[in-house]
C-alpha cells in the first residue's frame, strides 16, 4: 500500500500491529470488566444464597423420603401377591 508522499515500511507495519495489539488487550480488559460487572450476583442474591440452599436440600431429603415409602409401599404390595 502505498499513499501519495508516504511509502509503508516493514518498521511501520511492525509499530502499527504493536499499537493494535494493545489496543485489543485493553479491549479485551475491558470487555471482561463489564461482563463481570453484568454477571455478578446482586447483594440480595447473596443474602438468599444460604436460605435457598437449605431449602433446596430440605426438599430433596423430602422427595427422597417420599420416593422410598413409595417403593416399600410397592415391594409390600408385591410381597402379599406373591402369598
Amino acid at each position: 500500500m502505498e499513499t501519495k508522499n508516504h511509502k509503508i515500511t516493514l518498521e511501520a507495519i511492525s509499530k502499527r500491529k504493536e499499537e493494535l495489539r494493545t489496543e485489543i488487550k485493553r479491549q479485551k480488559a475491558q470487555i471482561l470488566f463489564s461482563l463481570k460487572q453484568a454477571m455478578a450476583p446482586s447483594p440480595a442474591e447473596l443474602k438468599l444464597h444460604p436460605f435457598m440452599q437449605n431449602l433446596n436440600k430440605g426438599i430433596a431429603l423430602f422427595d427422597g423420603a417420599m420416593t422410598g415409602i413409595k417403593i416399600i409401599r410397592r415391594i409390600k404390595a408385591f410381597l402379599k401377591r406373591m402369598k
